[in-house]
């Protein structure tokens, strides 16, 4: 009896490490990015291109502050990993040292995408909330993408 309960405790202990390795492995995060990135060049008929892609540890709120011009559309997209259950993603500009909001897409689920043309240069920030997680543990990892087009 000892060796089966020490049999199943050991299992438990294998399968619990196993998933915690899966949960903190960015990997994940990047394939999905990938499928994720390409719907969206999909979308724009290959006339958007990548500026800048990011991926984090998710925190409640996950800031990137980029400048922007005028003469651009961005594509911001934003992507939480099979962790996360709900994102929004949110975009302010810097007006006279406060952040106002400027656009945001706020449905329920783990994706969001805002097209946006800035009125004028300047310093932009995007914030990806995480307004829910699939268990307590409150883990996970958020990507970011920024795309351009004329």
């Amino acid at each position: 009896m000892k060796k089966f309960i020490l049999s199943v405790a050991i299992l438990f202990g294998a399968t619990m490490l196993t998933h915690a390795q899966t949960s903190l492995s960015i990997k994940p995060i990047m394939e999905q990015g990938l499928e994720f990135v390409k719907e969206i060049e999909k979308k724009y008929d290959g006339k958007a291109i990548i500026t800048k892609a990011e991926f984090d540890f998710a925190l409640d709120d996950n800031y990137t502050m980029i400048d922007l011009t005028n003469s651009l559309t961005y594509i911001f997209a934003g992507l939480g990993d099979e962790n996360i259950e709900d994102i929004s993603l949110v975009v302010y500009k810097n007006e006279n040292g406060s952040w106002v909001k400027v656009s945001e897409d706020s449905e329920f689920k783990n994706s969001a995408v805002v097209s946006y043309q800035p009125p004028s240069a300047g310093e932009y920030a995007v914030d990806i909330k995480v307004n829910k997680y699939k268990t307590a543990d409150k883990i996970g990892h958020v990507g970011l993408f920024i795309l351009a087009t004329k």
